[in-house]
């Protein structure tokens, strides 16, 4: 697994963000509100999410399967964010759903090493225990989030987002913090790569993201310039 990538991706990954800092200078939309932003946000999750399967492709054994499930993580952000542009309701929405749940492959990824044995055959027992988890989660965010932010005033709506990315939050630092602790206890340097390498940009992310929503929760007006928490740690 190799860490390495040609030269025209990290020209790529340049023109993403000078791109996206030209966009913020130039526009007069409020934070969320700008096209070109969500565009540029879009395309750097997936890059990240182009480069994590291409490593999986060109990886074998518990390198593959490392990059497999970080690919489909990116992927889940990816949807949720093409779905928030398209979704025009009151209150919380499916996207909101898929935020929550895109950190879940990285957290199965926690439960990898190198000496795990490849999967020749699917194992229901497991799988059924993760369905179980992805329906509670589900009548969760239901019952406390979706449900009760439709109707309500901007003011409860507002509560309501409060709590939610705490929730957010606590996830990120939690992901996080079992990356960190895996990159200490590895058995090998080659896993203390992997999971180190993800636990830097995972910070970045953590970092990035709780700061937005302090943003978004505090600041009137909010900074759009905050908007490249979107792309800089992808």
């Amino acid at each position: 697994m190799s860490a390495s990538a040609p030269p025209s991706i990290a020209i790529g990954i340049g023109a993403i963000l000078l791109l996206h800092v030209i966009v913020l200078t130039s526009t007069k939309a409020p934070l969320g509100q700008s096209l070109g932003s969500q565009i540029l946000q879009s395309i750097s999750v997936l890059l990240a999410f182009i480069l994590a399967g291409r490593a999986a492709l060109l990886s074998r054994g518990f390198a593959r399967t490392f990059w497999t499930f970080s690919s489909a993580g990116f992927a889940l952000l990816l949807v949720a964010q093409i779905l928030r542009h398209f979704e025009h309701t009151e209150g919380f929405g499916a996207s909101d759903y898929l935020f929550l749940l895109h950190m879940a492959p990285f957290g199965l990824v926690l439960l990898l090493n190198e000496r795990s044995r490849p999967v020749k055959a699917t194992r229901w027992p497991r799988l059924l225990d993760y369905i179980q988890i992805l329906i509670v989660a589900v009548v969760l965010f239901v019952a406390f989030i979706y449900i009760p932010s439709k109707g309500a005033t901007p003011s409860y709506v507002h509560s309501l987002y409060a709590t939610f990315a705490g929730v957010l939050i606590t996830r990120n630092i939690s992901v996080t913090a079992g990356f960190w602790f895996r990159s200490l206890i590895a058995n090998s340097d080659r896993e203390r790569d992997a999971f180190r390498a993800m636990a830097i940009y995972l910070l970045l992310y953590t970092a990035g993201s709780a700061l937005t929503h302090y943003v978004f929760l505090h600041a009137n007006p909010p900074l759009v310039w905050i908007e490249l928490e979107g792309s800089v740690p992808f």
